[in-house]
């Protein structure tokens, strides 16, 4: 009798595409076509509350201003997973603060696109991003610099963007 059960658990387990060395947020095969998805951890910049949304389709900044219950969502021209780039040894995005007064913004670096097939981070264990994109945090509104898919096309080796380590102002300044 227990060999029937565990006969008919092995032939389930099998016919579902599953194995035992298959991490289940990778997953292959026939289950390819299933959406991951997750969420960054909420920051605070500017007077806004910033988080990312991902899917491995489509990755979203998600921001609210001040005391506002509603998140307001758009796409950042790339897909997931994606992260800021970070401050070193830091849960904090790296920001880099442009003009004064009415003419300041404050500038973040979201990278995400197809995982580079090398590199790896803490902060992206399934591989770096490839193509970036830029938030500008105004005092009253937000602004995006979505990600050009093009970047890709253009290049026979992809670049590998980790959000663990932190770029110059230059970078942040011209994409």
């Amino acid at each position: 009798m227990n060999t029937g059960i565990l006969i008919l658990v092995t032939l389930m387990f099998v016919t579902s595409g599953c194995s035992l060395s298959q991490s289940p947020l990778r997953p292959s095969g026939q289950l390819e076509s299933r959406v991951l998805s997750g969420y960054s951890a909420i920051h605070d910049v500017g007077g806004f509350q910033l988080r990312l949304a991902w899917s491995s389709t489509d990755c979203r900044l998600e921001e609210r201003n001040g005391n506002d219950t509603v998140w307001n969502s758009r796409s950042l021209g790339m897909r997931g997973p994606c992260e800021f780039i970070h401050l070193a040894r830091s849960d904090k995005p790296q920001t880099v603060t442009i003009g004064q007064n009415r003419t300041r913004r404050i500038i973040l670096m979201v990278i995400g696109g197809p995982p580079h097939p090398v590199y790896r981070d803490p902060l992206m264990p399934d591989g770096c991003g490839t193509v970036s994109a830029r938030v500008f945090v105004y005092s009253h509104h937000i602004a995006i610099d979505p990600a050009d898919p093009r970047d890709l096309e253009l290049k026979i080796e992809p670049d590998a963007l980790c959000p663990s380590y932190p770029r110059d102002e230059v970078f942040f300044v011209t994409g």
